[in-house]
């Protein structure tokens, strides 16, 4: 497998550096997708790859995620998950209030 140094390497070989945070801030998983694969729509060839933070992440569904995965692979695109907790108080309300609904 080829490590993500020489695949972000070459997504941005010929092309941009840029990474779109593809951080937006809804809870509805339809409105996510559907803005998400926009985005990768509109922006694949000003990008090199696409970030997801919690707030997208969490609240779709594995065929969702594989979708956008697949999607943003196709335009050459690397996809970066952002998981990260305690570093904004947002995304630890979204991770805690998403996380607990799953359960519930």
């Amino acid at each position: 497998m080829i490590g993500f140094r020489k695949r972000i390497e070459k997504a941005s070989s010929g092309k941009s550096r840029i990474i779109l945070a593809n951080d937006l801030d809804d809870t509805s998983a339809g409105i996510l997708e559907k803005k998400t694969i926009a985005n990768i729509n509109k922006l694949s060839k000003y990008l090199c790859a696409i970030k997801f933070n919690f707030h997208v992440i969490l609240p779709l569904s594995d065929k969702s995620l594989t979708k956008i995965n697949r999607l943003a692979h196709s335009k050459g695109l690397q996809t970066i998950a952002d998981i990260k907790l305690n570093d904004i108080g947002n995304t630890n309300m979204i991770a805690h209030t998403t996380t607990l609904e799953m359960w519930i």
